[in-house]
């Protein structure tokens, strides 16, 4: 949701900053624009990500910093002239970020987010690499049970189809936007091919003391077969429980006797004592469950 918002504020900005009728109150514009990249999408993301606890203060910093980086290069020289220079702002939140990287802080949301994109581009160009396996351990897929298979289908057939009219539409107006959007379709590309492979590359594995629940590099939880309370089919009226699944139904719902963390995309951590799977085997995974 925050993603959605704040790409509509970005492209309104964009827009808006280049229409011929900005020219005539250029300082008036500016100002607007900067005030909704710096004011709006942080309010946005605290509402959103913030308050209910799924980000840190930090974050809403970096956010707010970035948007007055970005606002400096939005916004054209005249559209400035009642604005501090923006691009130099966020250079602070650039530097704290390589400084993250390079020392390799674990926990440090800038090296989450770096390794998730290293992690696309691994992904999607590893072909020759194998599934992960562990001694003992038995795997089972689940691109066709878990849905996520169908779910990066699905996205790459509709940014191909819908992506050639789009840009030929919007070059008409201005080509700039056209090549943005035709570069941000690209890399939802990337990042579906990346996702539909590290479904085959990250099973679901299960040891004789030891169980890994993920879904490509997009969840992973693990636990102690000594933690699992039950397994149950899933059914519709079960609540409480973090899904693994996309499109698809669950197919059985596993309660542990303590919570477990999971790691989900981007880094994001939580945790869950009731987890619904599905794969591709599933009376095998019941058994091997026991």
């Amino acid at each position: 949701m925050f993603l959605a918002l704040a790409a509509t504020v970005y492209t309104a900005v964009f827009c808006i900053a280049r229409a011929h009728a900005a020219a005539v109150n250029a300082g008036a514009v500016g100002l607007g624009a900067a005030c909704d990249l710096t004011i709006t999408v942080p309010v946005l993301y605290y509402l959103l990500l913030v308050r209910p606890g799924h980000s840190s203060w930090m974050a809403l910093i970096a956010v707010t910093l970035t948007g007055a980086r970005l606002a400096g290069f939005l916004l054209s020289a005249a559209e400035q002239t009642y604005l501090p220079p923006l691009r130099w702002i966020g250079v602070p939140l650039e530097i704290w970020v390589l400084v993250n990287v390079a020392r390799g802080r674990r926990y440090g949301w800038a090296t989450k987010l770096a390794a998730a994109e290293i992690a696309v581009f691994y992904y999607a160009f590893a072909w020759g690499a194998r599934p992960q396996s562990v001694p003992g351990s038995r795997a089972f897929g689940l691109a066709q049970a878990s849905g996520y298979g169908m779910f990066s289908i699905l996205i790459v057939i509709a940014v191909i189809v819908e992506g050639v009219p789009v840009h030929m539409l919007l070059s008409k107006w201005s080509h700039t936007a056209a090549w943005i959007l035709t570069g941000v379709g690209i890399y939802s590309l990337l990042w579906m091919v990346a996702l539909y492979r590290s479904l085959a590359l990250r099973p679901v594995l299960v040891g004789s003391e030891n169980v890994v629940l993920q879904v490509g590099f997009l969840w992973r939880a693990e636990f102690r077969r000594d933690q699992i309370r039950g397994i149950t089919h899933f059914s519709a009226t079960d609540t409480d429980y973090l899904s693994l699944v996309v499109v698809n139904e669950p197919q059985w719902l596993i309660e542990l006797t303590e919570p477990v963390a999971v790691i989900g995309p981007f880094g994001r951590r939580t945790t869950a004592t009731r987890i619904a799977v599905a794969v591709d085997d599933s009376a095998g995974l019941a058994t091997a469950l026991g």
